[in-house]
């Protein structure tokens, strides 16, 4: 949730990520019939979605006409598919963009970092190198690593569910939506 979004565009919005929700429910068991696994579709779709429900400082865009910068650093689980799914899709006005890297530093102009780790740079590295930046860290326990970010994906009995650290997010200058808190599995709270 970027600042200046109408009550009911969040309604929408709110609506939106409860079907998601609900379509995370049980990926294996819908991959079944199609013979793939829908974990990747799933992740790549809470993904771009998670940017409707962040609030940045002003400061972490330089312009309004600044895209929402996706960044998937590291190995890419999601491919040509997340391109596909944030073409034309906006987070409050602000265009969607995707960019991969094998490495984050605090200057890499990231708003959402996925952090999956490579020979290039560990997740716990990439969470060291991003510091305490306006960007929403994103790690998932596919990826074998024990550091988590922000938001952290894990599949728990054949579900994709996340945990958010709110703590973190609010080290890094971020807001998370009350909404997403209330259906991470659990949530770090700050202590304010």
């Amino acid at each position: 949730m970027l600042t200046g979004a109408s009550p009911v565009r969040l309604a929408v919005k709110g609506l939106a990520l409860l079907a998601i929700v609900l379509a995370a429910a049980s990926p294996q068991a819908a991959a079944q019939d199609s013979g793939e696994s829908l974990e990747a579709p799933i992740k790549a779709t809470f993904l771009y979605r998670f940017a409707d429900f962040i609030s940045w400082p002003a400061e972490a865009f330089p312009s309004p006409a600044t895209p929402v910068r996706i960044c998937i650093i590291g190995e890419d689980p999601f491919g040509v598919l997340l391109d596909r799914m944030v073409e034309e899709q906006t987070a409050a006005g602000r265009p969607l963009s995707v960019h991969r890297l094998h490495r984050i530093g605090r200057d890499s102009g990231c708003h959402v970092a996925y952090l999956s780790g490579s020979g290039y740079q560990s997740v716990a590295d990439g969470l060291a190198a991003s510091g305490e930046t306006p960007v929403l860290t994103v790690t998932d326990s596919a990826a074998g690593d024990e550091a988590r970010g922000v938001i952290h994906f894990e599949v728990i009995d054949n579900r994709v569910r996340f945990h958010v650290d709110d703590m973190q997010a609010t080290r890094h200058g971020l807001k998370v939506s009350s909404r997403l808190l209330g259906i991470a599995v659990s949530v770090r709270r700050t202590d304010t």
